[in-house]
């Protein structure tokens, strides 16, 4: 799974720190807007991305129909990276805001 979202425009003091509970001391962005971004707070896009690369295990798993949450399980412990884990990483590093992962989601 892939999405597109608008990256946040980094033009200096444009930034602003907004209140959500990520981990204490993260810093969450809202796009606020400037001339550099015409006022909209966005400038280019970014992707956020889920990824599984299926093993032997996995594909096996699939073939012999096991359910929707046992299969989440073992993806996990492979190392999938979900859609929204990709989107708050995107988020706390001030490439993309809350909202536009949210809206994609």
């Amino acid at each position: 799974m892939q999405g597109m979202q608008r990256g946040v425009c980094g033009s200096g003091d444009e930034l602003n720190e907004i209140g959500l509970d990520f981990e204490p001391g993260s810093r969450i962005y809202r796009a606020v807007g400037c001339e550099t971004c015409d006022h909209t707070g966005y400038q280019g896009r970014t992707g956020i991305f889920e990824l599984l690369v299926l093993d032997e295990e996995l594909r096996k798993a699939l073939n012999e129909g096991v359910n929707e949450q046992v299969f989440s399980k073992m993806a996990s412990k492979k190392g999938l990276r979900s859609y929204y884990c990709d989107g708050a990483e995107k988020i706390l590093l001030g490439i993309t805001s809350v909202e536009e992962v949210m809206q994609a989601s």
